[in-house]
């Protein structure tokens, strides 16, 4: 279910984000890795003797759960979505494990993204979201996340 089955009477979205592609590297990594390995033991370039049946199987193991692994992130990366709209911000993560947060613009005290310098050249940070009376919320891999803050902080509504 997406954020439209979720918004509220006289609610729209304003900004909308989703998690950032470098999810997707570790599981990568792990694939190319098992393949490579298994390729090297079938074409001989890794001439084991006795142990090649042995690290062709480790190959194709590895590759299989990094395979498994990005499939996974794949599902959670499309199912995830990051909104605000003219009244909350709405989070939304997971399929079969589901976390959603929402929390009202006028509740909202502070908003901080936290970036190294791999982070702002790639596109993607941290936001952590404090509410009134202390509570944090914090998202990671977030694409986009000083349009993220921004977005909020341009909606909160001060005249309350």
């Amino acid at each position: 279910m997406g954020i439209k089955q979720n918004l509220l009477a006289k609610e729209k979205v304003i900004f909308r984000t989703h998690l950032h592609w470098l999810y997707f590297i570790s599981p990568s990594l792990v694939i190319i890795f098992g393949g490579v390995l298994a390729l090297m033991t079938l074409q001989k370039k890794l001439n084991l003797g006795d142990f090649s049946n042995y690290i062709l199987y480790l190959g194709l193991i590895t590759a299989g759960i990094g395979l498994i692994s990005f499939l996974k992130e794949y599902i959670h990366h499309h199912t995830s979505e990051f909104v605000v709209t003219n009244q909350r911000v709405f989070v939304q993560e997971g399929v079969f494990r589901r976390k959603t947060t929402s929390m009202m613009l006028t509740q909202i005290e502070a908003v901080e993204v936290d970036q190294t310098l791999t982070a702002r050249l790639l596109g993607f940070g941290h936001i952590e979201i404090t509410g009134s009376g202390g509570a944090a919320t914090k998202f990671t891999y977030i694409h986009k996340p000083e349009k993220f803050r921004k977005a909020i902080q341009k909606n909160i509504n001060f005249d309350d």
